[in-house]
């Protein structure tokens, strides 16, 4: 394509060659194809990356093409200014009203080539001479080989609209949008974060495209997005009009902890406007963003209390233990499936923080189910003194019941469950509600348990009942 082009072909390209990644590396890891010696592979003999043949093409078709090659050398070369804090000077040559950072960079270019690029004039400048001379090579061997004049300097105030679309197009992995005009944080495609270097031009604009995207790894990784080009949002459409697409959903507002309807205008999986709404909610993904909160922890449903928790254990208990019943089980995704029932209907945490929990697991088994469930895995148990301690489940551990010692008389077996498949474990406690003794075998309490607790408990707690 890129052959044709410049063979005499003006046509843009449809879509940006380039993958995810900064120019820089880009271009390092880059390599001429083996081509035939003709005008289009002349030009990728330069220190291509991926995308500057598409900025070039894009540049010859939108009537910027001595832009977009001075673009091409910057981005190809050494650079004018130095890298770090030894290029602030560049500043000095940004006007406010420039609408691509490459502006500033073409003044300084050209004050380094009226002092015939000597590090001992432009040194003071802030300009790295060695660089500007290398941008000067690139530049001037761009536009010869397209016979381009090379009297008709880049123009970037009057050619702002061209010079942009073509940046965009052959850049379009690197299109941020601002998150506030109250700060420099921006989203870019691809679901990444970055700040706008503060020398910018752009720091008004609500899109740029960013040609130089550097990480810097500190505390926390920071991307750095310089040398950007001011992006009108309808130019994004003009030039791709096949990506973008409009999308009416949800989001859940973190501070007011509720759900929003959310429109938005995308290029790709960047947001390029984005309107917010209380009313209309899609109350099903409303549903599931609660419930999603809830499960994860960060929203908690007061109701759902240890009387639904051991519900649910019993339930995931009986049908381990007796799945000739046909009981319903108890898995994650039945968990999900309540909460989401529970929290349908409603967008906000306020309408489901105190919401009724046990009516939705009642209604989980039919009323048999219910009476298999409350048989073979009660709540309770019933010893041989009358006492009925309650019975806690644990689908990881063996279900047990606490009892004091005189409510245990004339208990001589261990209770067991499920159709006498599962013995509970008996927590025995001492008089302080403490557990002296964990056992499964009751006999074996009574012959050489009890014995040795009375030896050993007897004397502190006299007034206790020691049968």
């Amino acid at each position: 394509m890129i052959r044709e082009v410049f063979a005499g072909s003006t046509s843009p390209p449809t879509k940006p060659s380039q993958k995810p990644g900064t120019c820089s590396a880009i271009s390092k890891r880059s390599t001429p194809p083996q081509t035939s010696p003709t005008s289009g592979a002349r030009w990728l003999r330069c220190r291509w990356s991926r995308a500057s043949p598409d900025l070039l093409i894009a540049g010859l078709h939108n009537g910027c093409l001595p832009e977009a090659a001075f673009i091409a050398a910057v981005v190809q070369g050494e650079g004018i200014f130095p890298k770090g804090k030894a290029g602030a000077a560049r500043k000095d040559f940004i006007f406010p009203d420039d609408p691509s950072d490459f502006a500033g960079e073409y003044r300084a270019f050209e004050s380094a080539e009226a002092m015939g690029f000597d590090p001992r004039r432009t040194a003071p400048l802030g300009i790295h001479a060695r660089g500007a001379r290398d941008t000067a090579q690139i530049f001037k061997r761009l536009l010869a080989l397209r016979g381009g004049d090379l009297r008709s300097p880049p123009d970037f105030q009057n050619k702002r609209e061209a010079v942009a679309k073509s940046i965009l197009a052959a850049f379009s992995d690197q299109l941020a949008i601002r998150l506030s005009q109250g700060n420099l944080a921006c989203r870019l495609i691809g679901n990444r974060r970055g700040r706008l270097d503060d020398q910018s031009c752009v720091r008004k604009a609500d899109a740029f495209v960013a040609c130089e995207i550097t990480e810097v790894e500190a505390r926390e990784t920071v991307t750095h997005l310089r040398l950007a080009t001011a992006i009108e949002l309808p130019w994004i459409a003009q030039v791709f009009p096949d990506e973008i697409e409009s999308t009416d959903g949800a989001d859940y507002d973190e501070s007011r902890r509720r759900v929003v309807r959310l429109t938005q205008r995308r290029f790709r999986d960047l947001a390029l406007e984005s309107k917010e709404s209380d009313h209309n909610v899609p109350l099903d993904a409303a549903a599931e963003m609660l419930a999603k909160r809830v499960l994860s922890g960060e929203l908690v449903l007061k109701n759902w209390d240890a009387q639904v928790e051991q519900f649910t254990h019993r339930l995931s208990c009986i049908s381990k233990w007796m799945p000739e019943l046909g009981l319903p089980t108890w898995t994650e995704e039945d968990r999900i499936a309540a909460v989401s029932q529970i929290c349908h209907g409603a967008v906000s945490y306020k309408e489901i923080k105190e919401a009724p929990v046990w009516p939705t697991i009642n209604d989980w088994l039919s009323s048999h189910q219910r009476h298999l469930l409350d048989t073979h895995c009660p709540e309770r148990i019933r010893l041989a003194s009358g006492h009925t301690p309650k019975v806690t489940y644990d689908a990881e551990h063996d279900p047990f019941f606490s009892a004091k010692l005189p409510q245990l008389v004339g208990t001589n077996t261990t209770p067991t469950i499920a159709g006498g498949r599962i013995p509970l474990l008996v927590h025995i406690l001492a008089p302080n509600q403490r557990p002296w003794q964990m056992t499964k075998d009751i006999p074996n309490f009574w012959a050489n348990g009890y014995p040795q607790m009375k030896k050993e408990l007897a004397g502190r707690y006299p007034r206790h009942p020691w049968p």
